[in-house]
Formats: C-alpha cells, structure tokens, sequence
C-alpha cells in the first residue's frame, strides 16, 4: 500500500511540473490578449488573430510566446495587421503597451505586432518605455512595428519606443521597425527617441543585442538635457556590460536643437562596451554630435567601429559625424558628408584604420573621395566605381560574405571581390540589408529572409470547415522526424501526410478529403518528442 501511494504522489507530482506546449488562440480561446497571457502556462505559446486590440499587456513573469500569425507562416502582412493599441489604460500611471517587469527572460517572446498608442510607465522618477517597459528583464522582442508611441510628460522621459533595464540574460531586440516614438519632458532630461537602455547599478554584467532594425524618425525632447534620438544606452561603466549593436539603420532621429545640451542624434553610448558593426547611420540631427555621441565618464568603456556607414548627419553646434572622448578602434567604415565635420577634434583620439573619411585622417590604409552611393535616401548600396570596393582591411577575418551560388563573389550589395568593402555593406553581416527592403535595389532579386521557427508549432487548418480541401501549416524549430497523419473520432487512422525527416523551417501541405464522409477528423504532428492533434470539419 505505501508503495502504491508513493507511485501516486510520484505521478500527481509529475503532472504538476510537467506541462505539454499549449497554443492560446486569441480572440478564439480568449477574447483579450491579457486573459490568454493569464491563462497560459510556461512554455505556452498565446497566438494572436489579426485585429485592434485595446489593450496595456503585462507578462506578469511568464516563460510564454505572444505572437500574431507572422509566427507560424512568415507573412509580414500579420505584423501591420496585429495591432497593440495602448491608448486606452485603466491606469494612466501604467500607459506602456506591453510589460515586462518580474525577471522575464529571453523564454519570454513578443512576436510580429504593431506596438502603438503608448505613453508610457512612471517609475524611478521617469515616465519610460512608451511603447515597451522592461524593468529588471531581459526579453526578446522580435518582428515587431513599435510605432507613434508618445511619452509627453513633466517628469524625466525615456524611451519612447523601448525602455530596458537590462537583467542577467541577454535583451534580445531583432527584427523591428521602431519608428515615430517621442519622449519628452517638459520640465526636466529625456533620452532614447527609439530606444533608451540602461544596466542595472548593483550588477556588474549584462548583454544588450539590437540587431537588424530600423530605427526610423524618432524625437527626443526636453528644456535641459537631452540625448539619443535613436539609441541611449547607459553602461554605468560595468566592465562586464556590453552592448551589441549590429546590422541596424538608424535614420532621421532627432534630438531637440534648441537646447546645447543635446547629443547623439543618432545614438549615445555612455559608459558602455560598444560592439558596432554594419549599421547605417544617417540623417540624424542634434545640436551636437548628430551621428553618434560617445561619453567615457569613468574607466571601462570601449567601442568597437567595424563595417558602419555614418553620412549626412547634421548637427547645429559641432560634431555632425562622430564625437568620442575615450580610446576606440575603427576599420572598415565610411564616414563622409556629416555637417559640419566628420569628428571633432578630441575625437583623434580613435584608432581609425581602412576607412573611407571625408576629412583627411593620419591611419594604415585610410582613403579620401566620394564614396559613390547607389542612392542616399535609404540604400546607400555602392556603384561599381565606388572607391571602397576590396578596399577594406584585407585580413580574410574581414572578408565579405561569399555567395553560395557563385564561389569566390561576395553576396550582393558587396562588389568586386571577396577583400572587405568599406561601408556596411561589406564585411560578415553584409547579408542583413535583405531583410524588408525592396527588391527594385537588387539586380539579383534575392528573396527576402526566411525566418525559422522560435517554437513547434501545428496551425488551425483553413478553411475550416472545408470541402474537399483545406490547408494544414505547421513549424519545426529543428531537423527532425515528422509524421503528420489524420484520423477518424475514433482514432482510426485515415490518411498518412507526413512521414519522413525535415529541415527547420514552415510547411505548408493541401489535404484532399473527397474520398470520406462528412465529420469531424482530426489531425496529429509529432516531431521529435513534440505531439499536438487538432481537429477539423468535413462539410459536403
């Protein structure tokens, strides 16, 4: 008997810690995005309809993914057509359109939405994180449109589109179009129009990743202090904090030129190891430095220049390119038309080598001229007679990034040879600029990147119910084993669709029922330990 009782307690235990990935679908399980996330479980998955939806969200510490469609089929039109409106709060004081505040970690996703209407949380004396507030976590935001979010506010304003304190595990920021977001003060400083990012005081380590995104016309603006219209972050000179910034265009930000004290119209980096690598940083305004400020306050900050294109940025004072006051490594980057000048004149102190400026600079391999662009609205792709062409740093480690179907040519935009291309178009991660950016630019008319799969995931079929015909979408995050089959409601066996191994990626089958009867079926994935059985309507 007391063996029997122990096997039971044992499985009452084992169902209790054990829980199978669950899919919420909104608005059909739930009819809000709040009850679903409520209702969800670590590991669950809250899969979002296309629709406006007036809602301020909080994770409240979960493990979950919330995504629209984009998720499961990678169609972008499910990003501008899942919409997040914030402007309707119960609580003014809590205005941001999605929290993350409990330790959440990269388990928890946000996925393929429009982020709107925010204004904004009130903490730590600053209203923060119009579109997103992450307070002590470290998410990933993903694919996502966080747009025309407005913090406007008596109180210190930061992050109009995104406000992060950056927890133990990386922040992950990939994927997005931040745009149009404003933080202002009326009364006191504001920072980070797109972005604004801090490490947390008491911890000595961190991992900031922004990657891949359009960081687009977004203000900062205060009667006193300013900075960041794209991107501020704010090391607080940890030596084990560390900021990423990679493959990103960071474009048109403004920071207000009627107050001096306002820098980094592109991006501020304040006492923060800086890894900056194929970004585009232009037409960005501020009084100064209106490409990048960089501010070394105590002893620990250093950043890494590799690969950047800096053009066009415009400051009233000085410092229209770049103004940096600590050591510094820079190779491979343009850094031509910024107004009035390309840096000032302590910022000699980077090492700049195989670049392309436009004022003359003492460095190895160090070039002048115009640096021929395809065009300078957004593509800043070169011509063939682009002087940067293989003129880059020609250690291999640099090398552009060779095309699988063509050995020994570098992947368009890259031209000439496999040498480096100064600019960011040329180096590693020259490949970014194919995501969301129109063809017409590209001779090749190289697809626009295929996403994978964050999770295993089986699709409702559509349409549903059916007759003869429908269509069955599922996901795979791994190479795996995947059988997909249909049954009878009587776990009868009908129809074996699936049975063979399979790439990561989305698939999509056509199941024809003509040959059975009218009823419910339903239809079962497994891939690797993963199962999940769904049902379908037969209506003739």
């Amino acid at each position: 008997m007391k063996i029997l009782y122990l096997l039971i307690l044992l499985f009452l235990l084992a169902l209790q810690y054990s829980h199978p990935q669950v899919t919420i679908h909104v608005p059909g399980d739930y009819p809000t995005i709040q009850e679903a996330i409520d209702s969800a479980s670590n590991g669950d998955i809250v899969l979002v309809a296309e629709g406006t939806y007036y809602e301020n969200i909080d994770y409240n510490g979960k493990a979950i993914t919330v995504a629209s469609h984009f998720f499961v089929d990678g169609n972008e039109d499910h990003i501008e057509n899942t919409i997040i409106d914030g402007s309707q709060p119960s609580n003014p004081v809590i205005a941001s359109v999605v929290a993350f505040k409990l330790g959440e970690d990269t388990t928890s996703v946000l996925c393929g939405f429009t982020i709107t209407g925010g204004e904004g949380t009130l903490a730590y004396g600053f209203r923060m994180g119009g579109g997103i507030f992450i307070d002590q976590a470290s998410p990933k935001i993903l694919n996502n449109i966080i747009e025309n979010n407005n913090i406007n506010t008596s109180f210190g304003a930061e992050g109009g589109g995104i406000s992060a304190s950056v927890f133990l595990s990386p922040l992950i920021i990939k994927d997005n179009i931040i745009r149009n977001n404003l933080a202002k003060s009326s009364a006191t400083t504001a920072y980070g129009g797109g972005i604004s990012l801090y490490s947390l005081v008491y911890l000595d380590t961190g991992l900031v990743i922004i990657e891949n995104n359009l960081i687009e016309n977004n203000v900062v603006s205060s009667p006193t202090f300013n900075n960041g219209g794209g991107i501020a972050v704010y090391g607080n000179d940890h030596q084990n904090f560390w900021a990423y910034i990679i493959s990103n265009k960071i474009i048109g930000n403004t920071v207000d030129t009627n107050i001096t004290d306002s820098y980094g119209g592109g991006m501020t980096l304040v006492n923060t190891h800086a890894y900056t690598e194929n970004n585009l940083i232009a037409y960005n305004v501020a009084y100064d430095a209106a490409g990048i400020d960089n501010a070394n306050l105590g002893g620990h900050s250093s950043t890494y220049y590799i690969n950047n294109t800096f053009c066009y940025n415009h400051a009233v004072g000085e410092e229209g390119g770049i103004s940096t006051f600590h050591l510094g490594q820079m190779t491979n980057c343009i850094v031509w038309g910024n107004t009035p000048q390309q840096f000032t004149p302590w910022s000699q102190v980077l090492s700049i080598t195989y670049s392309l400026i436009g004022d003359p600079y003492a460095g190895v391999g160090n070039i002048e001229g115009n640096p021929y662009f395809m065009d300078t609205v957004y593509f800043f792709a070169n011509t063939d007679s682009a002087m940067c062409i293989d003129l880059g740093n020609p250690d291999p480690l640099f090398n552009d990034v060779e095309d699988p179907m063509n050995l020994g040519d570098p992947m368009w935009p890259a031209l000439g040879s496999l040498t480096n291309d100064i600019g960011h178009f040329g180096g590693p991660n020259s490949e970014w600029c194919y995501w969301r950016w129109p063809m017409i630019y590209n001779p090749t008319s190289v697809e626009n990147e295929v996403k994978l799969p964050i999770h295993i995931s089986l699709e409702q079929n559509y349409p549903n119910p059916f007759n003869p015909s429908t269509t069955i979408k599922y996901g795979i995050t791994d190479k795996s084993f995947v059988e997909l089959r249909i049954y009878d409601v009587l776990g009868r066996e009908v129809v074996l669709l699936v049975n063979e191994e399979q790439d990561a990626g989305y698939y999509e089958l056509n199941f024809n029922a003509s040959s059975l009867s009218s009823g419910v079926y339903l239809y079962q994935l497994k891939a690797g330990e993963f199962i999940e059985t769904k049902k379908m309507l037969l209506l003739k």
